[in-house]
Protein backbone atom coordinates (compact mmCIF):
# COMPACT_ATOMS: atom_id res chain seq x y z
CA UNK A 1 0.00 0.00 0.00
CA UNK A 2 2.79 2.42 0.95
CA UNK A 3 4.68 1.55 -2.23
CA UNK A 4 1.57 2.21 -4.33
CA UNK A 5 0.99 5.53 -2.58
CA UNK A 6 4.60 6.59 -3.18
CA UNK A 7 4.32 5.56 -6.82
CA UNK A 8 1.21 7.71 -7.27
CA UNK A 9 2.91 10.71 -5.67
CA UNK A 10 5.99 10.27 -7.86
CA UNK A 11 3.77 10.04 -10.95
CA UNK A 12 1.97 13.24 -9.94
CA UNK A 13 5.19 15.23 -9.63
CA UNK A 14 6.87 13.71 -12.68
CA UNK A 15 7.45 16.52 -15.21
CA UNK A 16 6.55 16.21 -18.86
CA UNK A 17 7.34 18.23 -21.99
CA UNK A 18 4.65 20.85 -21.39
CA UNK A 19 5.33 21.39 -17.68
CA UNK A 20 9.12 21.51 -18.14
CA UNK A 21 8.84 23.89 -21.08
CA UNK A 22 6.54 26.18 -19.14
CA UNK A 23 8.79 25.98 -16.08
CA UNK A 24 11.81 27.01 -18.16
CA UNK A 25 9.85 29.89 -19.67
CA UNK A 26 8.78 31.15 -16.24
CA UNK A 27 12.32 30.84 -14.92
CA UNK A 28 13.79 32.78 -17.82
CA UNK A 29 11.05 35.37 -17.88
CA UNK A 30 11.28 35.53 -14.08
CA UNK A 31 7.47 35.40 -14.00
CA UNK A 32 7.39 39.18 -14.36
CA UNK A 33 7.68 39.68 -10.58
CA UNK A 34 10.95 38.05 -9.57
CA UNK A 35 13.16 40.88 -10.79
CA UNK A 36 12.82 40.47 -14.53
CA UNK A 37 15.87 39.71 -16.61
CA UNK A 38 18.25 41.89 -14.65
CA UNK A 39 19.51 39.44 -12.03
CA UNK A 40 21.43 37.77 -14.87
CA UNK A 41 23.05 40.98 -16.14
CA UNK A 42 26.03 42.89 -14.62
CA UNK A 43 25.22 45.07 -11.62
CA UNK A 44 26.96 48.14 -13.11
CA UNK A 45 24.49 47.96 -15.98
CA UNK A 46 21.47 48.19 -13.67
CA UNK A 47 21.31 51.97 -13.31
CA UNK A 48 18.00 53.70 -12.37
CA UNK A 49 17.70 55.12 -15.90
CA UNK A 50 18.17 51.73 -17.54
CA UNK A 51 15.71 50.06 -15.19
CA UNK A 52 13.10 52.80 -15.67
CA UNK A 53 13.13 52.76 -19.47
CA UNK A 54 13.30 48.99 -19.71
CA UNK A 55 10.35 48.26 -17.41
CA UNK A 56 8.31 51.16 -18.78
CA UNK A 57 8.61 49.94 -22.36
CA UNK A 58 8.23 46.29 -21.42
CA UNK A 59 5.02 46.88 -19.45
CA UNK A 60 3.51 49.20 -22.08
CA UNK A 61 4.17 46.85 -24.99
CA UNK A 62 3.08 43.83 -22.93
CA UNK A 63 -0.27 45.49 -22.16
CA UNK A 64 -0.77 46.73 -25.72
CA UNK A 65 -0.17 43.22 -27.04
CA UNK A 66 -3.08 41.87 -25.02
CA UNK A 67 -5.29 44.74 -26.16
CA UNK A 68 -4.31 44.17 -29.80
CA UNK A 69 -4.90 40.44 -29.38
CA UNK A 70 -8.40 41.02 -27.98
CA UNK A 71 -9.30 43.29 -30.90
CA UNK A 72 -7.60 41.08 -33.45
CA UNK A 73 -9.25 37.86 -32.33
CA UNK A 74 -12.65 39.53 -32.62
CA UNK A 75 -12.19 40.62 -36.23
CA UNK A 76 -9.70 38.01 -37.45
CA UNK A 77 -10.22 34.79 -35.45
CA UNK A 78 -8.65 32.49 -38.03
CA UNK A 79 -4.93 33.36 -37.41
CA UNK A 80 -5.35 32.85 -33.66
CA UNK A 81 -6.11 29.17 -34.21
CA UNK A 82 -2.54 28.54 -35.32
CA UNK A 83 0.42 28.26 -32.94
CA UNK A 84 2.75 30.78 -34.55
CA UNK A 85 5.68 30.26 -32.20
CA UNK A 86 8.09 32.16 -34.42
CA UNK A 87 6.12 35.39 -33.95
CA UNK A 88 6.87 35.22 -30.22
CA UNK A 89 10.36 33.73 -30.48
CA UNK A 90 11.82 36.32 -32.86
CA UNK A 91 11.13 39.45 -30.74
CA UNK A 92 12.07 37.58 -27.55
CA UNK A 93 15.44 36.63 -29.05
CA UNK A 94 16.04 40.12 -30.47
CA UNK A 95 15.10 41.69 -27.13
CA UNK A 96 17.79 39.73 -25.34
CA UNK A 97 20.29 40.60 -28.07
CA UNK A 98 19.50 44.29 -27.56
CA UNK A 99 20.08 44.03 -23.81
CA UNK A 100 23.37 42.19 -24.28
CA UNK A 101 24.41 44.76 -26.89
CA UNK A 102 23.57 47.61 -24.49
CA UNK A 103 26.14 46.24 -22.03
CA UNK A 104 28.96 46.75 -24.52
CA UNK A 105 27.73 49.61 -26.72
CA UNK A 106 27.51 52.45 -24.22
CA UNK A 107 26.87 55.12 -26.84
CA UNK A 108 23.54 53.60 -27.87
CA UNK A 109 22.77 51.82 -24.60
CA UNK A 110 19.56 53.72 -23.88
CA UNK A 111 18.15 53.10 -27.36
CA UNK A 112 19.01 49.41 -27.12
CA UNK A 113 17.42 49.16 -23.67
CA UNK A 114 14.21 50.75 -24.95
CA UNK A 115 14.19 48.44 -27.96
CA UNK A 116 15.03 45.44 -25.76
CA UNK A 117 12.24 46.21 -23.30
CA UNK A 118 9.73 46.62 -26.12
CA UNK A 119 10.77 43.41 -27.87
CA UNK A 120 10.82 41.40 -24.65
CA UNK A 121 7.37 42.73 -23.76
CA UNK A 122 6.12 41.64 -27.17
CA UNK A 123 7.78 38.22 -26.98
CA UNK A 124 6.69 37.57 -23.39
CA UNK A 125 3.06 38.41 -24.15
CA UNK A 126 3.19 36.15 -27.19
CA UNK A 127 4.58 33.23 -25.22
CA UNK A 128 2.11 33.70 -22.37
CA UNK A 129 -0.77 33.56 -24.85
CA UNK A 130 0.71 30.48 -26.52
CA UNK A 131 1.04 28.66 -23.19
CA UNK A 132 -2.50 29.71 -22.21
CA UNK A 133 -3.95 28.26 -25.39
CA UNK A 134 -1.87 25.11 -25.03
CA UNK A 135 -3.06 24.36 -21.48
CA UNK A 136 -6.65 25.38 -22.30
CA UNK A 137 -6.69 22.89 -25.17
CA UNK A 138 -6.08 19.99 -22.78
CA UNK A 139 -8.81 18.48 -20.66
CA UNK A 140 -9.27 20.22 -17.30
CA UNK A 141 -7.30 17.74 -15.17
CA UNK A 142 -4.42 17.46 -17.61
CA UNK A 143 -4.18 21.20 -18.24
CA UNK A 144 -4.36 22.20 -14.57
CA UNK A 145 -1.84 19.53 -13.60
CA UNK A 146 0.74 20.68 -16.16
CA UNK A 147 0.15 24.35 -15.37
CA UNK A 148 0.59 23.91 -11.60
CA UNK A 149 3.52 21.54 -11.98
CA UNK A 150 5.26 23.88 -14.42
CA UNK A 151 4.78 26.82 -12.06
CA UNK A 152 6.31 24.88 -9.18
CA UNK A 153 9.29 23.69 -11.20
CA UNK A 154 9.73 27.22 -12.55
CA UNK A 155 10.71 28.47 -9.09
CA UNK A 156 13.28 25.69 -8.74
CA UNK A 157 14.77 26.34 -12.16
CA UNK A 158 14.95 30.06 -11.48
CA UNK A 159 17.11 29.59 -8.42
CA UNK A 160 19.15 26.91 -10.22
CA UNK A 161 20.17 29.55 -12.76
CA UNK A 162 22.22 31.22 -10.05
CA UNK A 163 24.53 28.20 -10.09
CA UNK A 164 25.60 29.24 -13.60
CA UNK A 165 28.16 32.08 -13.89
CA UNK A 166 26.35 35.36 -14.51
CA UNK A 167 28.30 36.23 -17.66
CA UNK A 168 27.41 32.86 -19.19
CA UNK A 169 23.72 32.94 -18.24
CA UNK A 170 23.07 36.14 -20.21
CA UNK A 171 24.16 34.34 -23.40
CA UNK A 172 22.62 30.95 -22.60
CA UNK A 173 19.12 32.40 -22.27
CA UNK A 174 18.65 33.51 -25.90
CA UNK A 175 20.87 30.83 -27.45
CA UNK A 176 19.89 27.70 -25.47
CA UNK A 177 17.02 28.10 -23.01
CA UNK A 178 14.62 30.06 -25.22
CA UNK A 179 14.87 27.58 -28.12
CA UNK A 180 14.17 24.76 -25.65
CA UNK A 181 10.87 26.10 -24.30
CA UNK A 182 9.86 27.24 -27.80
CA UNK A 183 10.50 23.69 -29.02
CA UNK A 184 8.34 22.34 -26.18
CA UNK A 185 5.39 24.45 -27.40
CA UNK A 186 5.92 23.35 -30.99
CA UNK A 187 6.01 19.66 -30.06
CA UNK A 188 2.94 19.79 -27.81
CA UNK A 189 0.93 21.96 -30.21
CA UNK A 190 1.13 19.20 -32.82
CA UNK A 191 -0.98 17.00 -30.55
CA UNK A 192 -3.82 19.53 -30.23
CA UNK A 193 -7.17 18.87 -31.84
CA UNK A 194 -7.92 22.17 -33.58
CA UNK A 195 -11.54 21.07 -34.12
CA UNK A 196 -12.35 21.88 -30.50
CA UNK A 197 -15.08 24.54 -30.00
CA UNK A 198 -12.57 26.98 -28.49
CA UNK A 199 -10.72 27.10 -31.81
CA UNK A 200 -13.87 27.25 -33.95
CA UNK A 201 -15.49 30.11 -32.06
CA UNK A 202 -16.28 33.26 -34.09
CA UNK A 203 -16.82 36.15 -31.63
CA UNK A 204 -18.60 38.38 -34.14
CA UNK A 205 -21.45 35.87 -34.34
CA UNK A 206 -22.46 36.62 -30.73
CA UNK A 207 -21.07 40.06 -29.75
CA UNK A 208 -23.54 40.53 -26.87
CA UNK A 209 -22.07 37.54 -25.07
CA UNK A 210 -18.54 38.93 -25.25
CA UNK A 211 -19.65 42.43 -24.30
CA UNK A 212 -21.30 41.02 -21.17
CA UNK A 213 -18.20 38.94 -20.46
CA UNK A 214 -16.01 42.06 -20.59
CA UNK A 215 -18.45 43.83 -18.27
CA UNK A 216 -18.23 40.98 -15.75
CA UNK A 217 -14.43 41.01 -15.77
CA UNK A 218 -14.32 44.82 -15.58
CA UNK A 219 -16.65 44.87 -12.60
CA UNK A 220 -14.78 42.13 -10.74
CA UNK A 221 -12.42 44.47 -8.78
CA UNK A 222 -15.44 46.34 -7.37
CA UNK A 223 -17.49 43.29 -6.50
CA UNK A 224 -17.74 41.82 -3.02
CA UNK A 225 -16.85 38.35 -4.35
CA UNK A 226 -13.19 37.46 -4.95
CA UNK A 227 -12.03 38.75 -8.34
CA UNK A 228 -10.72 35.33 -9.37
CA UNK A 229 -14.36 34.18 -9.56
CA UNK A 230 -15.00 36.53 -12.50
CA UNK A 231 -13.56 34.27 -15.23
CA UNK A 232 -15.58 31.32 -13.94
CA UNK A 233 -18.75 33.44 -13.77
CA UNK A 234 -18.05 34.73 -17.26
CA UNK A 235 -17.54 31.21 -18.60
CA UNK A 236 -20.79 30.02 -17.02
CA UNK A 237 -22.65 33.03 -18.40
CA UNK A 238 -21.29 32.47 -21.90
CA UNK A 239 -22.17 28.79 -21.76
CA UNK A 240 -25.73 29.52 -20.67
CA UNK A 241 -26.19 32.30 -23.20
CA UNK A 242 -24.88 30.31 -26.13
CA UNK A 243 -26.85 27.28 -25.01
CA UNK A 244 -30.04 29.31 -24.96
CA UNK A 245 -29.25 30.74 -28.38
CA UNK A 246 -28.74 27.27 -29.77
CA UNK A 247 -32.18 26.28 -28.49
Amino acid sequence: MARTSFSNIARTFKPNTASLGYALFLAINAAGVWGGVFPFLPMNFQTPEVMFWFFLMQSLVFSLCYLASAVGVYYFPEPTRRFMVMLASAPYLLGWCCLIGAIYLHGVAQALVIAGGSLLGLGSAGFYMLWQRLFASFDADHGNHDLILGTAYGALLYFALYAIPQAVTAFLIPLVFMPLFALAIVLKSRQIDLRQPMFEDVPREHPQAYAACCAIIGAAPYASAPSHSAPASCARWLSATRGSAAL
